[in-house]
């Protein structure tokens, strides 16, 4: 993922919901929080988000409950408050700077609100370094995404079963072998295992954790277990990409040799201990199998086995198959799976759940960075003279035979590169950094190896810097039509693999299959979790790469979301947490180093920053129930009951009952069917107030998205009650995976 995003910008108290201190972990915050001066104590209630335009300007309103010191008169209000946000997905948190507030005081004749206004903001100390939680965030924002579909391909890889020891072996394409310099030994370049060729004997050998096996048919088998090595493995040449293998020569004798599957296209391995275990999932009539625990289950109800891969649904009348499509007629059952059960995490990718929602918002949320012009530099390579391909459907050709992702257009080249376009006027360079993208890039359709690059964007230029970012698609996470997030473009062999088989072997590509993708918010991401099924290299995701700048073969493993690619030694396992032991990965930008590509806010963690946070007002538990209405006023909660806020300490109940204050649930439908996200500066009275007392804040807001709509106080309430809650659990749980502040994968 991105490296840490924190900017040093003087912040104001009301907007924090998270507050992390310099160098210690990100901690859930408590509310509300309270301020004191000699003039007043100010209790801030946990805000609520209205509105994040394109995740550069935050608006969101908090309710404040202002005393007057030596009075016992609490007076409560709104501030309103608008400012800029830079995203550490690292640490799921957001960095706040320019900010605007406007304070309202609903029931208080002017004079009186006035001098209010006048006691309050002296009171809310300025800070640095103040962050809040991204997760909070992203509860409020789960009705407002609209995120665009991909036309993905939905349709069933091949899927094999094993009830006995099994692993899966995908070439991507037929079986290609390349010599290995110095010995008679040939090494398939389009697998993430380790398949070797004798030229002497013309047996082939597979590495296989710690033990070898053989066969004379690499497609066909069977293979069996290796008595011993031919004498050319003693003459591997001692890099890196041989590491693995010499180190296990002689090898481990094979004690079970596993079934191997052979498959030169991507596909999917279920794999159980014997006959199935099945167990059942409370609230629900299907069961999921145990021996070992996967996405693979079975409804009582119509007696189908139901199977999970790369975010799609797919359906079975026996485990062995035919498999057909299921993600849109995915029984009722499965939207019931509790979420804190071991199948929980395929909440993720079933339609219409929350789960489903708040992946699509994460992957939506842009990781950005600026680039230094002079410093962030190119050297594209090729195997032999550049050789391009035609992009189907567009004018546009790719180089077929580099690692590199270089389109052509009009007659220039652009190259993506690590997040960052770069341009030139021939296909070898020099390259400069892109101060913009022709628009034109964003045509390449999904089914090209090089779809990903339409997820990188410019977003603004200098002289001297540009500024970039990339949303999740650029790691191969799209939004089905379905509206699930799901991994890589679903498409089969025979769709891509020309003659020459050219790209396969360059080109970085997210297949969908071969590793048993699974999605996890709290990593943010998909994720490996096929285990030693897959191969050791983290499955089918990249495959094999020709470097021609070294005459070397590079193994990649599969692309973990936004996280980036791992190859090496092996692919990451989130659940190990090893990430940095890797000895090469791409993680976004955190690859170009400081110097030439940063987030301009590494300094913070020199020491440049301060974090008075205020106490936790623990013993006024009332003020955490208080929220600001969209209507202007000030509402309460208790066990369900709405009160609004009359002025001069009164409180007056709503006619929403108990039975009225509909949940979240209950309402989202409806909801959504009339809503248009207007917000307190769509209220003209309220909108006036915003720009007599803030013009800058006020230019800010488009003419176009000043659209004035009548709401549903009570729904926008209960929305925000739920979001609140909604927010602050996912916060605390992202806290618990063990994910601190310094990132998700240290």
């Amino acid at each position: 993922m991105c490296n840490r995003l924190k900017i040093v910008v003087a912040l104001c108290a009301v907007l924090a919901f998270h507050v992390a201190a310099l160098g210690q972990p990100a901690q859930p915050v408590s509310w509300p929080r309270t301020y004191t001066n000699a003039n007043a104590t100010v209790d801030v209630c946990q805000p609520q988000i209205d509105d994040w335009r394109n995740y550069e300007v935050l608006r969101f309103r908090a309710a404040v409950v202002v005393t007057p010191q030596g009075s016992n008169q609490a007076h409560y209000g709104i501030a309103a408050v608008q400012a800029r946000t830079v995203v550490n997905n690292d640490a799921r948190t957001v960095v706040l700077s320019d900010i605007e507030m406007a304070l309202r005081f609903p029931g208080i004749a002017d004079a009186e609100a006035a001098k209010l206004r006048d006691i309050t903001k002296p009171c809310l100390p300025a800070l640095a370094g103040m962050t809040v939680s991204l997760d909070q965030i992203l509860a409020y924002m789960s009705r407002q995404v609209k995120a665009p579909t991909v036309n993905v391909s939905m349709d069933p890889p091949p899927v094999y079963y094993s009830e006995t020891p099994a692993i899966l072996v995908v070439y991507v394409g037929p079986p290609q072998f390349k010599p290995v310099q110095g010995t008679q030994l040939m090494f398939a370049v389009n697998t993430n295992w380790a398949v070797f060729l004798d030229v002497k004997s013309t047996r082939y050998y597979l590495l296989n954790g710690s033990s070898w096996l053989t066969t004379t048919d690499v497609l066909k088998g069977p293979w069996s277990a290796a008595d011993k090595l031919p004498d050319e493995f003693a003459k591997l040449p001692a890099d890196a990409a041989w590491d693995d293998a010499r180190k296990n020569i002689p090898g481990q004798p094979a004690k079970i040799v596993p079934k191997v599957f052979a498959t030169t296209q991507p596909a999917e391995l279920i794999v159980t201990d014997g006959e199935p275990a099945w167990s059942p999932i409370p609230g629900t009539r299907i069961l999921y199998v145990s021996n070992p625990a996967m996405p693979l289950f079975l409804d009582l109800v119509d007696g189908n086995f139901y199977y999970l891969a790369a975010g799609r649904w797919f359906s079975a009348a026996g485990l062995s198959g035919p498999w057909s499509a299921a993600s849109t007629k995915l029984p009722s059952e499965f939207a019931k799976i509790p979420s804190d059960c071991p199948m929980g995490y395929v909440l993720a990718s079933i339609p219409n759940t929350q789960e489903a929602r708040d992946a699509v918002v994460l992957a939506a949320v842009p990781h950005k960075a600026t680039v230094d012009v002079k410093t962030a530099s190119l050297d594209v390579t090729y195997d032999g003279e550049p050789t391009f391909q035609p992009i189907q459907g567009t004018a546009m050709t790719y180089g077929s035979n580099t690692p590199f992702q270089v389109v052509c257009l009009d007659g220039k080249y652009y190259c993506c590169y690590q997040g960052v376009w770069f341009t030139s006027a021939t296909p070898t360079g020099p390259w400069a950094v892109c101060t913009s993208v022709p628009q034109a890039l964003y045509s390449i359709p999904p089914d090209s190896p090089l779809h990903n690059v339409t997820y990188v964007q410019v977003y603004s230029s200098t002289p001297d810097n540009v500024v970039v970012g990339y949303t999740s698609g650029y790691y191969g996470e799209y939004v089905a039509p379905t509206g699930v997030l799901v991994f890589g473009s679903g498409v089969v062999y025979g769709t891509w693999w020309g003659p020459r088989c050219y790209w396969p072997l360059y080109t970085p590509c997210y297949y969908s299959y071969g590793c048993a993708a699974r999605y996890n918010y709290y990593y943010g991401g998909y994720y490996r979790a096929g285990g030693v099924y897959y191969g050791p290299w983290g499955g089918a995701g990249w495959g094999s790469v020709y470097n021609p700048a070294t005459g070397g073969w590079a193994r990649r493993g599969y692309a973990y979301g936004p996280g980036g690619a791992v190859w090496g030694a092996q692919a990451y396992n989130p659940f190990t947490n090893t990430y940095r032991a890797h000895a090469g990965g791409t993680n976004g930008y955190d690859t170009w180093g400081r110097t030439a590509v940063s987030q301009g806010s590494r300094w913070v963690e020199a020491g440049h920053v301060s974090t008075p946070t205020g106490s936790v007002a623990a013993a006024k538990t009332s003020s955490g129930n208080v929220y600001a209405g969209h209507d202007g006023n000030v509402y309460r909660n208790t066990d369900g009951q709405w009160q609004k806020y009359e002025g001069n300490g009164n409180w007056q109940d709503t006619s929403w009952n108990k039975s009225a204050a509909r949940t979240e649930a209950t309402t989202a439908a409806q909801t959504r069917a009339s809503e248009t996200w207007s917000h307190d500066w769509n209220n003209p009275q309220w909108r006036n107030n915003w720009e007599n007392t803030h013009p800058q804040a006020a230019t800010a807001v488009q003419p176009a998205q000043r659209t004035y709509a009548p709401r549903d106080t009570q729904v926008e309430l209960n929305h925000d009650a739920w979001a609140r809650n909604y927010g602050t659990r996912n916060a605390t749980t992202f806290q618990t995976q063990g994910r601190t502040g310094g990132g998700r994968r240290r």
